[in-house]
């Protein structure tokens, strides 16, 4: 059994020398490489990806949703550089919410020393379509981290293969705006 990376694809690679992996496991290896190698927080050279396009967000979180059952939320910790600091798990919630604590989401910010920070979750059923909710809890996140100087530049939404970023969908970030 060999996996070998790369940013832009797996390859999984079975030789039948008794490494006792079946085929229908596939999936459970995909799922346990990932969850042991989702950091992809450097480059070649060790220094800090710098995710400063919406498509640099996605392609870097997406990864972390694959063959979730239920919503998971995670933040996107950068500098002021758009460099990555840090990527946690906030909270894992049912197949229809996650739970939001606003103090963890301020203290791991500010734990981080992020200048800026970005929210994923995931959408289970249904479409990558922000609801009300999500609009609603974004708007909060926003106004607790600017209380202590961090913004808020996305919330990404996430369902299967595919995203919406709510600071690149016009009118998402408005109350008027966040």
């Amino acid at each position: 059994f060999n996996v070998s990376d790369s940013i832009d694809r797996i390859v999984v690679t079975i030789e039948n020398s008794g490494s006792g992996i079946q085929s229908d496991e596939l999936p459970l290896v995909f799922e346990k490489f990932y969850k042991t190698d989702k950091s992809r927080s450097q480059d070649k050279n060790g220094m800090g990806i710098v995710l400063d396009t919406t498509q640099k967000l996605g392609k870097y979180i997406l990864p972390r949703f694959v063959g979730l059952n239920n919503e998971h939320l995670y933040m996107i910790c950068l500098d002021k550089k758009r460099k990555l600091l840090n990527c946690s798990l906030l909270s894992e919630g049912g197949l229809g919410q996650v739970a939001v604590d606003l103090r963890s989401i301020v203290e791991t910010a500010l734990r981080c020393s992020a200048s800026c920070v970005v929210l994923a979750h995931n959408h289970t059923q249904g479409f990558a379509v922000p609801s009300r909710d999500d609009i609603q809890m974004t708007r909060q996140v926003a106004r607790a981290l600017q209380m202590v100087s961090v913004e808020l530049i996305d919330h990404i939404v996430i369902s299967r293969e595919e995203f919406v970023s709510m600071a690149s969908t016009r009118g998402m970030w408005m109350e008027g705006s966040l």
